[in-house]
């Protein structure tokens, strides 16, 4: 867990925030950033986090997230990289949630996430920025792109045929990346 100014976001709105981070600099990171920010719900844990004694510490939780490590230089960003693997984080939180959401790098397309989720592709002023999936009963669609800082957003099922329509023979645009590494273009249309 390495918290960045955008993760304060994350700990507004519930109880109490439970972050495991193996690195003990990282997490006093974290705790300035949470002091900067006026954060106060966080409980910071150093450790592993697929240790079994620190998993059987934690209450029953809503929802993992989890920002695993990645390779800092990959000709191709794999989702088979990042550690710990999303199956070692569900098989260890199994018994503590059902709700996961998994950050992974951005430059993955749709069709190598090998899993059911929601993809939540971000772009942020016009450039590709984060990857959230979310498993279970958080995904609320196949595929989603928001833009920030507008917050606008779309949800789909990404079918990549873009219907003809009055608008699109009118008006030629360079969309959101987002919406584009979503394959959510003929969702964009119909709207």
């Amino acid at each position: 867990m390495w918290y960045r100014r955008t993760d304060h976001f994350l700990c507004k709105g519930v109880q109490k925030v439970y972050a495991i981070e193996i690195d003990p600099v990282k997490i006093e990171h974290a705790k300035k950033n949470c002091q900067l920010y006026g954060v106060d719900n966080v409980e910071f844990i150093c450790g592993d986090a697929l240790d079994p004694e620190i998993i059987h510490k934690l209450p029953e939780l809503d929802v993992v997230f989890s920002d695993p490590a990645r390779p800092p230089k990959e000709e191709r960003r794999l989702i088979s990289s990042i550690t710990p693997s999303i199956e070692d984080m569900i098989n260890a939180y199994s018994s503590r949630t059902k709700g996961f959401a998994f950050e992974v790098p951005p430059q993955l397309t749709p069709e190598r996430i090998p899993f059911d989720c929601e993809m939540e592709y971000l772009s942020l002023n016009g450039k590709i920025n984060r990857l959230i999936l979310y498993l279970n009963h958080l995904k609320k669609c196949n595929r989603s792109a928001i833009t920030l800082p507008s917050e606008d957003s779309l949800c789909g099922i990404g079918t990549g045929e873009i219907p003809e329509s009055e608008i699109m023979k009118k008006f030629a645009y360079e969309p959101e990346p987002s919406v584009v590494k979503a394959d959510l273009l003929p969702e964009l249309a119909e709207k």
